[in-house]
């Protein structure tokens, strides 16, 4: 089964996609590697909006483990060494939307795609796959759509999590559902905590889904229920999370 991915320069990317990327390197023809952030967002506002989610000291501790992580001893010291090491050819583009993107594509012919990044797949690129495009969101659509579910889900006091496999359309994270995952949400634990659990489950996560698709022995799941849909947390919305007792980091 011919697989593309769609993944983002998020330096926690190596840690999501190993597992997935070292079993199934051999069904995968090619990845592009988009920009961490949208182009909507700037460099200044995506810090300005870390520095407001962390705070100071919280801000400080995550830089730290961001140059732990980066000059700790691992198997791969990025996305690039891992996609290197398995012969995996891989490319960085800029924009969902350049007529590049959509020309290469068409050449590689590929089953399905799977995606993990922040941008919106414009039409022309969803219907290129014979099978679809699948996108991983963390959270159990169709609640939590949007985007940082760890940080809704905490601050509405939710006993559990998720991941979702889902069928990309027109719609951000509305798709038909092809596989979920449920895991419990400690509320003890920081956002931070309770992120790494999912970037740790999101490997065998895929493999799952991959394997469901190339067995065709699945059912997509259309939701019945219209659900939730967040965007970026506000200061409101940080100072009410830690008045509850929740911590970030």
């Amino acid at each position: 089964m011919k697989t593309v991915l769609f993944l983002n320069s998020n330096p926690f990317a190596v840690y999501m996609f190993n597992g997935f990327i070292e079993q199934k390197h051999e069904s995968i023809d090619h990845v592009f590697i988009f920009p961490f952030k949208n182009k909507q967002q700037t460099t200044f506002q995506q810090y300005r909006f870390f520095f407001l989610l962390y705070g100071f000291l919280g801000f400080i501790k995550k830089t730290i483990q961001l140059i732990k992580l980066k000059y700790s001893r691992k198997k791969y010291k990025n996305l690039i060494d891992l996609l290197s090491k398995n012969n995996i050819c891989y490319e960085f583009i800029h924009d969902p939307n350049l007529i590049s993107l959509e020309t290469k594509l068409l050449k590689l012919a590929p089953d399905i795609i799977f995606a993990a990044l922040p941008q919106i797949i414009p039409n022309n690129i969803l219907n290129i796959p014979k099978i679809g495009i699948f996108n991983k969101h963390s959270s159990l659509t169709p609640n939590y759509k949007g985007v940082y579910p760890v940080f809704w889900q905490m601050l509405k006091k939710e006993s559990k999590m998720g991941i979702t496999i889902h069928k990309m359309n027109k719609k951000i994270d509305q798709g038909e559902i092809l596989i979920q995952k449920s895991y419990k949400l400690h509320l003890s634990n920081s956002f931070d905590k309770n992120y790494w659990i999912l970037i740790n489950k999101t490997s065998e996560v895929i493999i799952e889904a991959f394997d469901l698709l190339e067995s065709n022995e699945y059912q997509l799941i259309t939701p019945e229920e219209k659900g939730s849909y967040f965007s970026f947390p506000q200061r409101k919305d940080i100072k009410e999370f830690k008045s509850y007792g929740l911590k970030i980091i």
